[in-house]
This record gives structure tokens, C-alpha cells and sequence, in this order.
């Protein structure tokens, strides 16, 4: 599933796409799961769970599993990238939400002029 990740964070990641990956802990130890990330030269972060406690907490049952979120946190999609690319329809309709999400997130110099000043009512002052 990584090869995914590393393939949508470089397509969608200028445009606000945020990547976090979680490693089981079972299978891997700790110093692999460093050595890989370091190798792979990974720009999104990783969590290493060893105890498998995410799981546990979120209900997660099989691996791998990826979600996608919308920007107030709310799942939009769940499953397995590696089987959905073998899949053309359902590759493109994730595709497409994954489109449509990015679509919803304002650009750099809109959020900034929308920008409220700390402890005022007013605009935050131009970093002109």
C-alpha cells in the first residue's frame, strides 16, 4: 500500500493532500520500520504502533487499510488502495473524491487574507 501513498502524496500533496501512515507494529519492529522510512525517503509521517493499540482503539481489522477524511475529520472513504487500483471503476471514483476533496481546500493566499489577526476582529496584518 505504501507504493500508493507515496504516489498520491506526490500528485496531491501541493494541493493539500496530508498523509499519515500506520504501521501495525506486529510484523515489523520498530528500527525496521525507521530504516525503511529512512530509505524510502518518506515525506509523510508514520506511526509506529507496536502494540497495536490504534487498531484496537479505531476497530481496524485487516490490513492494509486506508481512509480518507474529509476536512472537518469525517471518513469519506475506507478500503484498500492496492485492490481498488486493479479495479478501474472504483479507482476512479476514489480518484474523483480525492479530487473533489481537494477542491474544497482554500488556497494558500485566500486563507491567509481570510485570516483573523491573534486577539483581534480584524484581518491579520500583510506579510508584504
Amino acid at each position: 500500500m505504501r507504493r500508493h501513498l507515496v504516489r498520491w502524496e506526490q500528485e496531491y500533496g501541493e494541493r493539500g493532500l496530508s498523509l499519515v501512515e500506520i504501521e501495525g507494529g506486529a510484523s515489523e519492529p520498530l528500527p525496521i520500520v525507521r530504516a525503511s522510512v529512512a530509505r524510502q525517503e518518506l515525506r509523510h509521517y508514520v506511526l509506529s504502533d507496536q502494540g497495536s493499540h490504534n487498531h484496537a482503539a479505531y476497530g481496524i481489522t485487516a490490513w492494509p487499510a486506508a481512509y480518507l477524511l474529509d476536512r472537518d475529520g469525517r471518513v469519506v472513504w475506507e478500503g484498500n488502495p492496492a485492490r481498488v487500483v486493479d479495479r478501474p471503476d472504483e479507482l476512479a471514483e476514489l480518484l474523483e473524491l480525492i479530487e473533489s476533496e481537494l477542491d474544497k481546500v482554500p488556497d494558500e493566499t485566500a486563507a491567509a487574507e481570510t485570516m483573523l489577526a491573534p486577539g483581534s476582529a480584524g484581518p491579520a496584518p500583510s506579510r508584504d
